[in-house]
């Protein structure tokens, strides 16, 4: 049975090697080798490198010699962070023999470790825990707006090790299972997701003719209302019992209506809410990136307590119209839809954009018969329950990694469970 006894050490006394990347050149070069260069965009949440996308430069050939990268290697990002997610993500590099010269970027920081101590599977699952704990904070260094990590700082901190090297790969291969789960998991999603948007495009944006000039109608036929919330004070927290709360712009997207994505209003202000959240309602993102403007979802039971910012829009539907809200709604999440709305949202800055309701509301389209609305929101809705039943399979899998690692990781219990435990 594998000892799983151990310490925290800090990582200068189990990192062996550590050094810089190189950029080269774009171009061939006297003297230099092509080689296939890491940048921090390579370097994957997942804690893997993405090769597919590494870029080819030219290298002088003796520093190809000396800084290739080897299988298992582990690569930090050294630069490029932000507040939401800090610089400092690692990831295990993995080569296949006879590939050709695989370099960094010196934005990104390879570090090796003394096999005798600790093994680089074992390492990357420590690592990437120690990525998501706030002493991690301290390693974060901003200078002229950008966030860099404080290496020597990074190399203080310590990880729990077993000295047991078949302890340490009976660990990484429990949370590897887990991460394999989720990887496939994830493709799963992205797949049926692709399979959503093209039911869209045959259901609803094609016989709809969404966006298309020649359309005998248009929005303002199935918009009854638009009204637009209010911008007040909160605390960036959801809000408790008895409190009201005000929306973020992120509760809406992709179709998906998120409550839990709101803010606490201060007591002062709430006299000044308005537009509450209400069923049958669809909520719109009127001003956004452009990558995000013109999110929504259908809201389909009230939120007593809940209510709407200025950025959020609240549109009902023509009761005697014959349309169903549902179907308006998924109506505005159909490719050609959001197009319509990139296409014509205006902005000072190329960073965030508005679209005016006038604007909205001129989008074509073609009414579709009730029953044909009833037909395709039937299919539509099959296949996002179950996407809905993969994405809550997904956070049941996240949640068990993040247990499994509080305690594989920290010594906090002593697991003396197989592969079996993780499946």
């Amino acid at each position: 049975m594998p000892e799983f006894r151990g310490r925290d050490i800090p990582l200068d006394e189990l990192v062996e090697e550590s050094f810089a990347g190189e950029w080269g050149t774009e171009g061939p070069h006297f003297g230099c080798l092509r080689a296939q260069v890491v940048r921090s965009t390579e370097i994957q949440d997942d804690g893997r490198v993405s090769l597919n996308t590494a870029v080819v430069r030219y290298i002088s050939a003796d520093k190809v010699a000396t800084k290739s990268l080897r299988d298992l290697d582990i690569l930090v990002e050294a630069a490029g962070g932000s507040p939401a997610r800090p610089v400092g993500r690692p990831a295990m590099v993995r080569i296949e023999e006879g590939a050709p010269p695989v370099l960094f970027s010196n934005f990104v920081k390879a570090i090796r470790f003394d096999r005798q101590k600790v093994t680089h599977p074992f390492a990357i699952h420590a690592l990437r825990h120690l990525y998501t704990q706030p002493r991690f904070g301290i390693t974060q260094q901003k200078t002229t707006g950008i966030i860099n990590l404080n290496f020597r700082e990074f190399l203080k901190l310590s990880v729990w090790v077993p000295p047991d090297h078949n302890c340490q790969a009976l660990i990484a291969d429990i949370l590897d299972v887990i991460d394999d789960a989720i990887l496939e998991t994830d493709a799963l999603i992205e797949k049926y997701h692709a399979i959503w948007l093209g039911l869209l495009d045959d259901l609803i944006a094609k016989p709809a003719q969404v966006g298309r000039s020649e359309a005998p109608d248009t929005l303002a036929d199935l918009i009854a209302s638009i009204v637009s919330g209010c911008s007040v004070n909160a605390d960036d927290r959801p809000p408790t019992a008895g409190e009201f709360g005000v929306l973020k712009t992120s509760a809406v997207g992709g179709g998906r209506f998120r409550p839990h994505q709101s803010k606490a209003v201060w007591q002062k202000e709430e006299p000044r809410l308005k537009c509450p959240v209400t069923k049958g309602t669809i909520i719109f993102n009127r001003k956004n990136t452009p990558e995000l403007v013109g999110g929504s979802a259908y809201v389909e039971r009230d939120y007593p307590g809940l209510f709407l910012p200025d950025l959020l829009w609240s549109l009902r539907v023509e009761e005697q119209s014959e349309v169903i809200p549902a179907w308006v709604a998924t109506l505005l999440q159909t490719r050609p839809a959001r197009a319509f709305v990139t296409r014509y949202a205006t902005g000072t800055s190329k960073s965030m954009v508005n679209i005016s309701q006038p604007l909205l509301l001129s989008m074509p389209l073609r009414k579709l018969p009730k029953q044909d609305q009833a037909d395709a929101m039937k299919a539509i809705s099959a296949l996002q329950t179950d996407i809905d039943t993969l994405t809550s399979e997904r956070e049941k899998l996240a949640a068990l990694r993040l247990g499994l690692r509080e305690d594989l990781l920290t010594g906090r219990k002593a697991v003396t469970a197989s592969r079996e435990a993780a499946e």
